[in-house]
């Protein structure tokens, strides 16, 4: 996960990638709740490290005031950075690398993970290049989107400069050259690169949603990237494993373990099953199966995306089917709502 700059050494960059965190992008425009999630994860991190770099270019960082309050309350564990002089896409870009390479490099003891949460308007996908070229991967990309609101951005014609709700009052606007991403680009573009570039979409706000809403906002995340996993959610209540990928140390040390066993450490399990209705339920098997030893990741469709049952699961990590078979039984517990067609 740790790309070797020109002229490293491969043995030595190879030592630091066992031990390195992994990376996390938090995306979204401002009040789809990134705030809120990150606060949810931190309060329930189950003992990790994390470090959380936040980058607001707002005229007031609600975001880092927050989560400055949430840092002091959860003590030791918890650290976090600002940056403040622009967006980290274009303006700031230079500030990042040394930012989070400072982070990695932190070992008295190492944080476990590192999240950078993006201001509203930043381009995920010239972060992680900005961050490839200094020799730093990526290992998940999460975008939020307000389901209850998604649907009118998606047919906005408007520029993200013309919605201070979204992208915040900037704190540069005496600038001779404001912040091309924010300025120049048409929400809707912004908004199309954030979901189609995501590891994992968190529809949030479900509760705020119409039905028809969140079913437009589900349905038209899914078309935009059908490789990613959508979790609807409400006040950012994501699972952990939702915004944190698994360590490298721990995913080897799994492959390891279930190789001995016998068991394939690329293995990839296909299931139709019935019952999946929504993001709800979707989630409820997410936290299910992830429970299983091995399980790397998972993804479900819903009667949401497809419209009708069963739908397709796929789960993929080295497990054994008969777990994941006895951890979906497990979660029906007899009702015949969650039934796997043969």
């Amino acid at each position: 996960r740790f790309l070797i700059p020109r002229g490293a050494s491969t043995l030595s960059v190879k030592m630091e990638a066992t031990v390195l965190p992994p990376v996390t992008l938090l995306g979204g425009f401002l009040g789809t709740g990134k705030t809120t999630t990150l606060t949810h994860l931190l309060s329930n991190r189950q003992g990790l490290r994390i470090a959380v770099l936040v980058n607001d270019v707002a005229e007031v960082n609600v975001d880092a005031m927050s989560l400055r309050r949430t840092t002091v309350e959860e003590g030791d564990g918890v650290e976090m950075v600002q940056l403040e002089n622009g967006c980290v896409c274009c303006s700031a870009a230079g500030e990042l690398v040394p930012a989070v390479s400072k982070l990695l490099e932190h070992n008295a003891p190492p944080f476990d993970h590192i999240v950078l949460e993006l201001s509203g308007v930043a381009d995920p996908a010239n972060v992680q290049d900005s961050l490839g070229i200094g020799g730093i991967a990526v290992d998940r990309k999460v975008a939020l989107v307000d389901a209850s609101s998604f649907p009118e951005l998606f047919s906005s014609v408007e520029r993200a400069g013309e919605r201070e709700d979204l992208t915040g009052k900037h704190a540069h606007e005496d600038d001779d050259e404001p912040h091309a991403c924010e300025v120049e680009r048409p929400v809707v573009e912004l908004l199309l690169q954030q979901v189609e570039t995501a590891d994992v979409i968190l529809a949030n706000k479900c509760d705020l949603a119409s039905d028809e809403e969140l079913r437009s906002t589900l349905n038209a995340c899914r078309v935009l990237n059908k490789k990613a996993e959508i979790v609807s959610t409400t006040f950012g209540d994501a699972a952990l494993w939702d915004v944190l990928p698994t360590t490298r140390a721990a995913a080897t040390a799994a492959a390891t373990t279930t190789q001995e066993q016998g068991v394939s450490a690329s293995s990839k399990l296909e299931l139709m099953l019935n019952g999946i209705n929504c993001g709800g339920c979707a989630k409820g098997l997410h936290k299910a199966l992830m429970a299983v030893e091995g399980v790397a990741d998972v993804l479900a469709e819903t009667k949401a995306d497809t419209g009708g049952h069963p739908n397709k699961v796929v789960v993929t990590g080295a497990c054994n089917e008969e777990a994941v078979r006895a951890a979906i039984a497990g979660l029906d517990a007899g009702r015949g709502k969650f039934t796997i067609v043969e």
